[in-house]
């Protein structure tokens, strides 16, 4: 699920405001009982300068696990931060 919603504008260019989330448990695999899963969220700024340039800070938390062998589980979890810059032609 993602929503985004106008928080203003930054010399005259349109700022928004985004955040998104995503939850999953996926069944087994292989006959085995264990589950993957995932959940993650983000958030962050998108401000278009024109037509042509958007520019984007996310910040994003992520929460995955997956069956492993010997019925252990591998966690993989993670933090990010992003800038970036969209350019359309």
């Amino acid at each position: 699920v993602t929503v985004s919603h106008p928080i203003g504008a930054l010399r005259g260019a349109p700022l928004f405001g985004y955040g998104r989330g995503e939850v999953y448990s996926g069944g087994s695999t292989g006959g085995g009982s264990g589950r993957e899963s995932v959940h993650a969220a983000a958030g962050g700024l998108s401000l278009r300068t024109n037509d042509s340039i958007l520019w984007k800070a996310e910040y994003l938390w992520l929460d995955y696990r997956v069956p492993f062998v010997s019925a252990k589980t591998l966690v993989l979890l993670g933090h990010a931060v992003s800038l970036g810059l969209v350019v359309t032609f």
